[in-house]
């Protein structure tokens, strides 16, 4: 199992932040207000990068600390141009291999296509967190971060930021108090939830996407 999962873990993205001078325009163009007016500090180094977007850490004027995700420049246009390369040669292995055409292949890069293009308006991130966190309001070891609306916009996503560890890095840290067995339960329950009750689930849940508060809650984030 743990050969396995160190395997997998190349499959993560491991790329190169873009400069945050971009990703300071990109907020105060989008939110209509200086970054002096949203916040009281906001840390230039990004925190987390993804393929689709990266992550930086402030505090609001109102002095609650939050995550800012923004979007990668131009993002639309690179995927677009990358599904388009993806249906080209799925047509082509078509054409050159009649026997595949029960696969669907253009028609599965055109599902797939479009399920991508919905992560790159992260209102509609907020809006999936917004719901995932309203389901789960009573329960008290699986949290979704608030949203906050007022800083959030198609490519500008503003989340109270979560103090915690990622669950690939219980061991590492050293956190003893936590059992993996009882994480493992509340995870499984916490998921068929989603699944069974809501029909509304988390369908990313890689290490990067799941982090354990001071508490031991489960927190999701990313839920483009």
């Amino acid at each position: 199992g743990t050969k396995i999962t160190n395997k997998l873990v190349y499959l993560q993205d491991k790329l190169d932040p873009f400069p945050s001078e971009i990703a300071i325009k990109i907020i105060e163009k989008d939110i209509g207000l200086k970054l002096n007016q949203i916040f009281s500090n906001f840390d230039n180094k990004a925190i987390a990068t993804a393929s689709v977007a990266q992550v930086y850490r402030g505090t609001l004027l109102s002095g609650e600390k939050v995550a800012i995700k923004v979007l990668r420049p131009n993002i639309e246009e690179l995927l677009f141009k990358d599904f388009k390369f993806f249906l080209w040669c799925s047509k082509q292995i078509q054409f050159f291999y009649p026997r595949l055409k029960r696969f669907k292949l253009p028609e599965m890069v055109n599902s797939f296509a479009n399920s991508s293009l919905n992560e790159v308006d992260l209102k509609l991130e907020a809006s999936s967190a917004t719901e995932l966190n309203e389901n789960f309001l009573n329960f008290d070891f699986f949290k979704v971060p608030k949203v906050f609306w007022q800083f959030t916009s198609k490519n500008v996503l503003t989340l109270k930021y979560i103090d915690g560890v990622r669950i690939d890095e219980i061991k590492e840290r050293k956190t003893n108090k936590l059992s993996i067995k009882k994480l493992t339960k509340l995870a499984s329950e916490v998921f068929f939830l989603q699944i069974f009750r809501d029909g509304f689930f988390h369908a990313d849940l890689h290490p990067g996407n799941i982090l354990i508060d001071k508490k031991g809650a489960i927190v999701a984030i990313d839920f483009g």
